[in-house]
């Protein structure tokens, strides 16, 4: 999914300079999930109704299962349809579907974030 003027991360590095590197970042940390949440979840991936547009998805699907990171991880709030404007000069800038960050000192979304942006099957094609 494009955001801002960029469709590939190569364009991100280019523009900015930035080296890739792909290793991983994190360390595997258990995440504590309750039986209740397993069962329901296992009946909203059974329910047609919850796959009936974009907005169902998010709301019944996604946003169930970053709630359980972000209990797991007290610093961490999961931002839903926020700006995020790296550098509108270059326009990077655009409305991810969601940001996993703590709370800066103001009060905002603290950098860097994790930026969440869900692929539509049309951009597949």
């Amino acid at each position: 999914m494009p955001y801002g003027q960029f469709d590939r991360i190569e364009q991100v590095a280019d523009a900015f300079t930035i080296k890739v590197t792909r290793t991983s970042f994190i360390d595997l940390l258990p995440v504590a999930i309750d039986k209740y949440f397993l069962a329901r979840m296992g009946r909203a991936l059974l329910n047609d109704v919850n796959f009936v547009n974009e907005y169902a998805i998010r709301q019944h699907i996604i946003t169930p299962m970053l709630d359980i990171v972000a209990d797991n991880y007290e610093e961490l709030e999961v931002w839903s349809e926020v700006s995020f404007n790296v550098n509108s000069k270059l326009k990077l800038e655009g409305k991810p579907d969601y940001l996993i960050a703590p709370y800066a000192d103001n009060g905002g979304v603290a950098t860097p974030p994790l930026c969440i942006i869900a692929a539509k099957e049309t951009e597949w094609k």
